[in-house]
Order: C-alpha cells, then sequence, then structure tokens
C-alpha cells in the first residue's frame, strides 16, 4: 500500500537519521540533506543525500576542492564554502552495483514515515563509514591523485567518472596545483572538446588553470 512521506517530512527523517551522526563526525549541517566538514587545507568533505526516481533517496560522498572551479554556459565561478561547496569528486554507491534498480542504498518515501525511517537507519549504517573511509584515504591534494584515478578505472554499470562533467574538470586542476602543468593542459584540452565548452568558459579555464 502506497503511503508517500512529503519532501517536507522526508527532510526531517532523514535529518534526524543522518544529522546527529554526522555531526558528531564534525561535520556542519548545510540542508537537510547536506553536510559538510571543513578540516583539511584546500579540501571539503560532503555527504549529500540526493533524490532519486520512484519516490527515493540515497547517499552520495565526495570531496569539495577549493582550487576548482565551476561553470555554467560562459560564467565560470568558485565554491569555496560549505554551503557553495559542491562535489568535485564523487563516490555514488549505486553507480557501482551489480544491479542499481535493487539497491540497497534506498531509502524510499512511498511507504509511510516508519518505513522511510527505517530504511534510513539502515542505509546511514553502512554509508557513514564507507564515506569516512573514503574521506580519510585523503589528507592532503596529493592524495587525491589516486582516488582519481582509481575511480577513472572503476568500472560502472550506471554512470561512470566521465557522466559526471566536474570530475574531469577537478582531475585537470588537481594536476596543475600539483605542478604537473603539461598533463593539466593537455587534459584541460580533451575537457573542452569533449564537453563542447563554450569559447569564453574556455578561455577563462585555461587562464586559471596556468596560475592554480
Amino acid at each position: 500500500m502506497w503511503q508517500p512521506v512529503s519532501n517536507s517530512a522526508g527532510d526531517v527523517i532523514l535529518e534526524s537519521v543522518f544529522g546527529p551522526q554526522l555531526t558528531q563526525l564534525g561535520f556542519a549541517r548545510i540542508t537537510s540533506r547536506k553536510w559538510v566538514r571543513s578540516k583539511k587545507p584546500e579540501i571539503r568533505e560532503a555527504m549529500i543525500i540526493e533524490p532519486t526516481k520512484g519516490g527515493s533517496y540515497h547517499p552520495v560522498w565526495g570531496f569539495s576542492l577549493d582550487y576548482v572551479p565551476h561553470f555554467s554556459g560562459s560564467t565560470v565561478s568558485w565554491h569555496r564554502t560549505p554551503k557553495t561547496s559542491r562535489l568535485d569528486l564523487r563516490y555514488d554507491p549505486i553507480d557501482y552495483e551489480a544491479d542499481p534498480g535493487r539497491s540497497p542504498w534506498f531509502i524510499s518515501s512511498m511507504h509511510g514515515s516508519d518505513q522511510m525511517k527505517t530504511d534510513a537507519l539502515n542505509v546511514a549504517k553502512c554509508a557513514i563509514p564507507r564515506a569516512i573511509a573514503f574521506f580519510n584515504s585523503v589528507q592532503e591534494t596529493p592524495d587525491l591523485v589516486n582516488v582519481f584515478t582509481t575511480q577513472m578505472a572503476k568500472p560502472a554499470v550506471r554512470f561512470s567518472f566521465y557522466n559526471y562533467i566536474q570530475q574531469p574538470l577537478a582531475y585537470a586542476f588537481t594536476l596543475a596545483r600539483l605542478r604537473n602543468h603539461d598533463e593539466a593542459f593537455a587534459l584541460l584540452k580533451q575537457y573542452i572538446e569533449q564537453y563542447k565548452v563554450s569559447v569564453d568558459a574556455s578561455a577563462k579555464l585555461r587562464k586559471l588553470i596556468e596560475i592554480a
């Protein structure tokens, strides 16, 4: 029997389950479905509960990098605060499930508040330790290279590394930050061509990567 939970009521449930645990680990609540921890230079750690089709939610986690820009059209901007943070390098567990449609990572909002809270508790029990282990693999900027290359090589059954437009851009800027400029410029060139970046945005990105 369908008992849909409203978006606002669902947010309260998700906050009640994930919020206390993440706050205890040093994360700040940004919204009822987003928490960010800023304890490493230039690197922010974020956990986000994203909506998915079928009235469900699932957790994703990853890094927001202060030295990486983002763009929309020809406008290039920064995300250097907890509030504006976005995932430059992400881990979405359902991208790597054998059968994403039957994933244990989903929190359903279609079967009443009690069931949604039960789902959230079960998912949080798995997701939070996995996310913390992911975050602990990076202590400073050079550590990100291994995570980027691992994510790039990881077989995906849903979306791959390159389906998320921000990730290859972030990798190029990370290499530039580490003074690997030749590879960084080559990757940016490939990125601009692959994603058909506008002329104005391309020029701005090229200028920014030179001083990253």
